[in-house]
């Protein structure tokens, strides 16, 4: 095709409401006031959008978001102390994890998965449990409700990777109920969570070489001749191709220095 010419592309903007009706049906327990009915409905409803802030950064923004297509955790049962890890599915979280990721360790080793941000801490199961008395029952959240979630990944033409990410989640309560009266409890509290990383590639090459003469002309009486030569090319980005960055490399002017040292001994 000829004659195209002044075309500017336009930024992505994707705005995305969803509603998610749900219900839910259980064995009835006449004794629990939360599942004597055998049954439960609810009604939830959310935004996602996303938007091209330049050509090279997204903004994705998410407003009380539904995961209820993820795959589901294997079961597991944890008696330990600590936590169990699993892996990310949320789509939310997955898109530009590799910015946002920085692992503590390098090769495959006990470390080599861990990192400074795990962000299905976000959103998590409540941490505590409700105290019940006698006689009393408990309906508690099954995890941590995300109120909104804002997000910014990119890479620059110059080689910048940016990641920032900014996720609010609600203060949960259990509400409990007993015989003649009803009650709630903190389970989770007002959490924010932030983490954000700027990260540069280099492909800095250098090829340097070394000659060294020596010439000892008479018994602790030496002349030394050296030169070295340096050459540096930085005008790639950060990827890697052998034999691009070996002819670009030699194709630079050298530096070059030469060092001349005498030496001469006095005495018998």
């Amino acid at each position: 095709m000829n004659g195209l010419k002044n075309i500017q592309p336009k930024n992505t903007i994707d705005i995305m409401p969803y509603v998610v009706a749900r219900t839910e049906r259980f064995e009835k327990e006449p004794k629990n006031p939360f599942r004597k009915n055998g049954k439960d409905n609810g009604l939830n409803a959310g935004l996602d959008a996303k938007i091209g802030l330049t050509h090279y950064l997204t903004l994705d923004v998410t407003i009380n978001p539904d995961f209820g297509q993820v795959e589901a955790d294997p079961s597991e049962v944890n008696l330990t102390t600590y936590e169990t890890f699993f892996e990310e599915k949320r789509p939310f979280f997955i898109e530009g994890k590799n910015i946002l990721k920085y692992k503590l360790m390098f090769g495959d080793g006990d470390l080599a998965y861990d990192g400074l941000f795990y962000s299905r801490r976000i959103g998590r199961r409540p941490y505590y449990s409700p105290d019940l008395e006698d006689n009393e029952y408990a309906r508690v959240p099954e995890f941590s409700r995300i109120l909104g979630a804002a997000k910014i990944t990119g890479k620059t033409k110059s080689g910048w990777s940016v990641g920032v990410l900014e996720s609010i989640t609600g203060e949960e309560h259990a509400e409990i109920k007993g015989i003649g009266n009803s009650r709630e409890q903190t389970v989770d509290p007002f959490t924010n969570y932030f983490v954000s990383r700027v990260q540069k590639d280099f492909n800095v090459k250098e090829f340097l070489s070394n000659m060294v003469v020596r010439w000892e002309y008479q018994p602790g009486s030496t002349v030394f001749l050296v030169w070295s030569q340096t050459r540096s090319d930085f005008k790639n980005d950060g990827s890697f191709d052998f034999s691009r960055d070996f002819e670009g490399l030699f194709n630079e002017k050298p530096h070059n220095i030469f060092l001349l040292k005498f030496s001469y001994r006095f005495g018998r």
